[in-house]
């Protein structure tokens, strides 16, 4: 039977992993919305930019951390920095898929009723963008969950630290422990961001802002 403590680390290692993910997609957000908003109406930046933060994607999470720490040293700063770079990609992409969906005529049509840029984004191309870009978070969220794991390997904690250790130590609870929580913490995200996307595309499909 597992020593009570173990229960006690694991709801630590829980709590540091949810606010890991949790500082680490909603500081990517914010530079991945003003980065599309420059971008969105201009293709061929857009598709540089884009293609930019694909290659970034593509590196291998270790080697990234690697990096960080060289940069940050060991610890959370250099585990949530990588997490935001490797959400720009998803983010991105998503924001400007977002903004390029909305008809010209639509956002031409906001601006002839006397609109400012702000009230535009706002009322009229934000209600009609949402869904794709809620569907972008959900899936930088599961990527972020995802590499918070590698990330205890540079001491950044969360429910890597027990599946390390677990596997150092042979112990199964501590293995079994973590990763059901990190499948029960995905599924969370991914149902509850699914339903904001669901209700988001019911107000856009029937117009209600």
């Amino acid at each position: 039977m597992p020593d009570p403590l173990f229960f006690n680390d694991l709801l630590k290692a829980f709590i540091q992993h949810v606010n890991l993910t949790l500082i680490a997609l909603g500081l990517a957000i914010v530079p991945a919305f003003l980065i599309s908003l420059l971008i969105s109406r201009r293709p061929t930046i857009a598709e540089l930019v884009i293609t930019s933060f694909g290659l970034v994607y593509t590196l291998p999470s270790l080697a990234m951390l690697a990096f960080m720490v060289i940069v940050f040293g060991l610890g959370q700063i250099s585990a949530i920095v990588a997490m935001v770079l490797y959400a720009q990609f998803i983010l991105i992409r998503h924001f400007v898929l977002g903004l390029q969906s909305i008809d010209a005529p639509t956002v031409e049509a906001a601006r002839a009723m006397g609109f400012t840029f702000w009230q535009r984004l706002l009322w009229v191309e934000t209600p009609l963008a949402l869904p794709v870009w809620l569907s972008g978070i959900r899936l930088a969220a599961l990527s972020t969950v995802s590499i918070a794991v590698i990330a205890a390997w540079i001491n950044a904690g969360g429910l890597g630290t027990l599946i390390f250790e677990g596997l150092s130590q042979n112990n199964l609870p501590k293995i079994w422990g973590a990763s059901v929580l990190i499948v029960l913490l995905s599924l969370w995200l991914q149902s509850t961001l699914e339903g904001f996307e669901a209700w988001a595309l019911a107000k856009a499909e029937g117009g209600v802002v």
